[in-house]
């Protein structure tokens, strides 16, 4: 693999110098670059503003690209960064000793197993493969008990501290009851309200007051824009596209699914549009912080690595074979949301992404337990 992908990487890395020469011969666009507080802060108004746009005008369109280009990865980055949010966020990549890459390869591994577990399920009972489970009715149940896994999985390889356990089970107590209770409205609270939860992952991999300060602000901004959505603020940029470009997807997917799908204790269609602009705006930002902002959080320059240097920092963390599998996941997800009719296709990648808001909750709650614990045996 390494054969194929260096010369690759290489090609990619010298374009990315040849635009570096051309952008830093500006003073302010140098000035932006070498700071990583700056750079996120420039980068993410950059997807901000685009996102919100397009997503305002044509929802369905960005909720099909957002998954074919990002998902998939952005699924791989939120089970590789768990570790590192959990581990001592001194440590990085370039200067992780031993023990903590073993950590990491051993975290990965076992929630990769989890989450194999899960998307099986969900793949046998939504498609009823092999023609065993068409009576199943698990509801949340499954992403539920992968949750607690999540939990145990922490405190296995992390910690054996049993009460930083316990409150992060606590803490989890609010999504396990509305999911048993009330899974409908819990799912689609929770299709929006993920997009939140990476704010603080990123915040917590800052490595200096500059840099929570401006996860801090955009998390605020996030939040105003999705007030503003709801407000109804942006439902003239969608009346104002053309209604032919906005329905090209509307035999495969409409807004009004995704709007009973985050709302089902509506029937409003004006509610329903509002939900699938939010959800999609939140879906692109939330790719920008996985895929972007998080592993620039954890380099020990400010300035970002080249491709190259990447692939390195990859390969280092857990292997050929390992980075070799990663590759050939998202090769597959790629393909399926390709070669698959649009509503097929979109179905799979949920049953692929239906763990990912869980685990997200379950690593942060176990990650503010060990906190809350350290922060008060410091304070007496």
């Amino acid at each position: 693999m390494e054969a194929i992908a260096v010369p690759v990487l290489d090609a990619l890395d010298s374009v990315r110098s040849w635009l570096l020469r051309t952008l830093l011969s500006f003073s302010f666009a140098k000035t932006i670059f070498v700071s990583r507080a700056r750079r996120l802060q420039f980068l993410f108004l950059v997807v901000f503003f685009t996102s919100l746009i397009l997503s305002a005008a044509a929802p369905l369109w960005v909720l099909a690209a957002g998954p074919l280009l990002y998902g998939f990865p952005h699924i791989l980055a939120s089970l590789r960064f768990s570790h590192h949010t959990l581990a001592n966020k001194s440590l990085n990549r370039f200067q992780t000793p031993h023990h903590s890459l073993e950590r990491a390869s051993r975290t990965f591994q076992a929630l990769s197993m989890v989450w194999i577990a899960v998307l099986s399920f969900r793949l046998f009972t939504q498609f009823n493969f092999l023609k065993i489970s068409s009576d199943i009715k698990a509801g949340n149940s499954p992403e539920l008990l992968a949750t607690v896994l999540t939990i145990i999985i922490c405190r296995h390889i992390h910690t054996r501290a049993k009460y930083q356990t316990l409150i992060s089970l606590m803490l989890l107590t609010p999504l396990a009851l509305s999911s048993l209770y009330a899974p409908g409205t819990a799912l689609g609270a929770l299709v929006l309200l993920h997009n939140f939860v990476a704010f603080a992952f990123w915040y917590r991999s800052c490595q200096s007051t500059d840099e929570r300060k401006v996860a801090l602000k955009s998390l605020g901004l996030f939040t105003l824009a999705n007030v503003a959505i709801f407000g109804g603020a942006c439902d003239f940029i969608n009346t104002a596209v053309c209604g032919s470009i906005r329905s090209i997807l509307h035999d495969a997917l409409c807004t009004e699914d995704i709007g009973r799908l985050i709302a089902p204790w509506s029937e409003d269609p004006t509610i329903y549009l509002r939900c699938a602009i939010a959800y999609a705006f939140g879906q692109s930002l939330h790719y920008f912080i996985w895929l972007k902002a998080m592993p620039d959080q954890f380099h020990t320059r400010s300035t970002p690595t080249t491709f190259r240097q990447s692939f390195h920092i990859l390969t280092r963390d857990y292997g050929r074979h390992l980075v070799g599998g990663m590759t050939l996941f998202c090769a597959i997800g790629f393909a399926i949301y390709v070669c698959f009719e649009y509503s097929m296709a979109r179905a799979i990648y949920f049953s692929f992404a239906a763990y990912h808001g869980y685990l997200e909750i379950a690593v942060l709650s176990f990650a503010v337990a060990g906190s809350y614990l350290r922060s008060k045996a410091m304070h007496g």
